[in-house]
């Protein structure tokens, strides 16, 4: 004991140690017996306070601290934190899928209208070169004049 009479040293009130000392977990709860100690810990959102299997209670002094401050007032905290992480990796998944598919779509639109307008340059290709033969046919027909019966006409 020091000489205000509290069991920690000097040294101590300078450089806490990691865990609450059992005088500490003792005056927090009210009770010196662990498993109360426990359940009373955990009743007031001192959600990691376990027990050793001495049987003597841990508490690190930095949740503790960080649950007095009201930064881990929720025994769920950690989880519902992994959960919301979880559920926003599941959203940019999501986003990521639909922005792929949207890319996918917007591919597959631009292949048919290429091949629409191929098809539509092959079709006007073809009556072009229809229209030549039927141009050239027609002044085939024009050019060479009235023709003479052929000799497999003549016979009869």
């Amino acid at each position: 004991m020091n000489e205000a009479g509290q069991g920690s040293t000097g040294r101590d009130a300078v450089f806490p140690s990691v865990i609450l000392s059992t005088e500490e977990i003792a005056a927090l709860t009210g009770f010196r017996q662990p498993a109360k100690q426990l359940k009373e810990l955990h009743k007031h959102g001192f959600w990691r306070a376990r027990r050793l299997p001495t049987g003597a209670i841990i508490l690190e002094r930095a949740h503790y601290e960080a649950v007095c401050r009201g930064h881990l007032g929720s025994p769920n905290s950690a989880e519902e934190a992994r959960q919301r992480e979880a559920d926003a990796a599941d959203v940019e998944a999501e986003l990521a899928l639909q922005r792929w598919a949207e890319k996918r779509r917007l591919r597959l639109e631009q292949l048919a209208a290429d091949r629409a307008r191929k098809a539509a340059e092959l079709a006007a290709e073809s009556a072009r070169k229809a229209e030549q033969r039927a141009r050239k046919a027609s002044q085939k027909a024009q050019g060479s004049g009235p023709r003479p019966p052929s000799a497999s006409s003549r016979s009869g």
